[in-house]
């Protein structure tokens, strides 16, 4: 029987079983064992991508599209390393991920054998790893399953990636069935052990002291805000019917998922910049709820680090939940459990009374504000966002300025599903994660909307536009504008160095692929673009270059007369 055929059935056979539906694969000789087994396992949909980094985020955006962990496949070498963007992404953002990378055998190590390199922990803590060596007998592998199966948990519970790096030895190629393979359980083996990747994840409960502290937090009469950060939209479906019934006004960044969704108050930077005393009415609450995190607006974590009152952190992890500073306890809990709990203190109860802050605190509508700012009748970076809050499918928001325009301006009009890749809010990936959450929206397609900056960092994977259904909106503002609000003295750095303009179209870049291309400028032309579901194609919107950061500048200004927010000194003799 061949070692290498024996480990990739024997990975495969143990994740699928758990689940695996999707399994990403870059061209490769050393993984040739696992792309042999595709008819093996009918269930699994095998995605390709040529460029490795642009494969792993998509096996990311799957993964963040599904909520069940996608693999990612590949061969040996600086391939391996090509993953560690998409890696870091998952690990801080707590997207479920499976990283096979196929190794040359221990013995090729350190011998300058061709395309051999250290593998064995290569993403370091950003992942949960298990060495897979050649494996000659069932008793070997039996071991190497249980392995894995003990490291998945281990991931699946923290929201760690999983990086199984597997020796391959040769030969690679033979035909699986020329030599028999054990068979697969049957789907209804009930045999002792996990059944599904859900059965790995445990329900997560906090103790005694700080489950009453978060009853007393919670319940309708308490005196709280909520301050709600990134939610994935099946986690904001489970709770925005539990926190409506509390009754607490709700800030709603817009990675929340709860725009749309529920009553909340309006955009924090929007609200305290134009509606004068908003921020000391505020502050005025006498309790803090801190919804997960990965807050856009620096005000708002500004805010919750200068909040005179009693303050708690609730997070599904540990981690990525207290940005502010801002001393508190940490709770953690499932979302399951905290709707359980919520609804422990509601159910049989009238609904708590929406808090006056939800009637008194307004301003003027976002789409009004966006039409305002519109020097002529063109798309600006507002116009095109605050437009977007009638998209008929979900939506992947870009990083740098497309994520600040949309915490400003984006108000959905029903919850299609926001997505962002904010846990290291890099600009690389962006459209291969697009890419890979189409795919799990296959009647509508998702649209994503990025800025010309990251497009040219993830330029190869536009080629995906091939095959999954994404509406890619490039808002080519020249260059990384998000730096033009930083203070550097020399406006030649800033435009070399920072900004850093290319002067380029995309057309050439999607006609290469055979993708369809279009420039558009004007407001109705965009508005019936985005009508409807979504294919595979590229709109890119021409803007001048500064007037974005500007327009966001004049936006959340702070209106005539409204304070500005409390220092450290002053908040700190508030308190005393």
């Amino acid at each position: 029987m061949l070692s290498s055929a024996l480990a990739a059935n024997g990975i495969l056979s143990l994740l699928v079983s758990l689940g695996l539906r999707d399994l990403c694969m870059a061209p490769g000789s050393r993984s040739a064992p696992f792309a042999l087994l595709r008819s093996r396992f009918p269930e699994l949909t095998f995605h390709t991508h040529f460029d490795e980094r642009g494969l792993g985020f998509l096996a990311l955006g799957i993964s963040r599209g599904s909520g069940i962990p996608a693999a990612a496949v590949t061969t040996s070498g600086t391939a391996v390393g090509n993953l560690l963007p998409a890696v870091m992404e998952a690990r801080m953002s707590h997207i479920p991920l499976i990283l096979i990378t196929a190794d040359r055998p221990w013995e090729l190590l350190e011998t300058g054998a061709n395309q051999t390199c250290r593998q064995d922990g290569i993403f370091g803590s950003y992942a949960v790893f298990v060495h897979v060596p050649v494996l000659t007998s069932d008793i070997e592998l039996a071991a190497a399953k249980r392995r894995i199966s003990n490291a998945l948990a281990e991931a699946l519970a923290s929201g760690i990636p999983l990086h199984l790096n597997a020796e391959m030895r040769e030969p690679l190629y033979g035909d699986p069935s020329e030599s028999p393979l054990p068979a697969r359980p049957p789907a209804n083996d009930d045999r002792a052990g996990p059944t599904s990747f859900a059965d790995l994840r445990p329900e997560i409960l906090p103790g005694k002291s700080l489950m009453s502290m978060l009853r007393t937090f919670l319940a309708p009469e308490s005196p709280a805000l909520i301050a709600a950060g990134s939610l994935p939209p099946e986690d904001a479906a489970l709770l925005s019917e539990a926190l409506r019934k509390t009754g607490h006004p709700v800030i709603a960044d817009i990675q929340s998922n709860l725009r749309g969704r529920i009553p909340v108050l309006p955009p924090f930077d929007l609200l305290t910049a134009r509606m004068p005393g908003s921020y000391e009415r505020l502050r005025a609450c006498q309790r803090l709820i801190v919804l997960e995190g990965h807050f856009i607006s620096k005000k708002l974590l500004s805010f919750i680090r200068d909040f005179p009152g009693e303050v708690i952190f609730i997070t599904k992890y540990t981690d990525g939940i207290n940005a502010s500073g801002h001393p508190g306890p940490v709770i953690r809990i499932t979302p399951e459990a905290l709707r359980n709990t919520i609804l422990s203190l509601t159910d049989g109860k009238p609904a708590g009374k929406p808090d006056p802050l939800l009637r008194e605190l307004s301003c003027p509508g976002q789409e009004d504000l966006a039409a305002g700012n519109a020097a002529e009748d063109r798309l600006t970076e507002a116009s095109v966002i605050t437009m977007l809050s009638k998209l008929e499918t979900p939506l992947l928001i870009g990083n740098s300025l497309p994520a600040r325009f949309a915490d400003t301006l984006l108000a959905p009009e029903s919850p299609r599903g926001i997505f962002t890749l904010r846990g290291v809010s890099g600009i690389d990936g962006l459209i291969a994660a697009a890419s890979g959450l189409s795919h799990c929206f296959p009647d509508t397609g998702i649209t994503a909307v990025i800025g010309d900056t990251s497009a040219l960092y993830d330029l190869s994977s536009i080629a995906l536009l091939r095959k999954y259904r994404l509406r890619l909106i490039i808002l080519n503002n020249n260059g990384g504008n998000i730096f033009m609000k930083f203070p550097v003295p020399d406006d030649a750095i800033l435009k070399d160095l920072f900004v850093n303009p290319q002067n380029v179209t995309f057309a050439g870049a999607a006609g290469m692929f055979g993708i369809p291309w279009r420039q558009v400028t004007r407001e109705a032309e965009l508005r019936e673009l985005i009508r409807g579901p979504a294919e595979g194609e590229v709109l890119e919107i021409p803007l001048r270059p500064g007037e974005g950061i500007n327009m966001l500048r004049e936006l959340t200004a702070e209106a005539a007369g409204l304070p500005s927010a409390p220092s450290p000194s002053q908040n700190k003799a508030a308190r005393s």
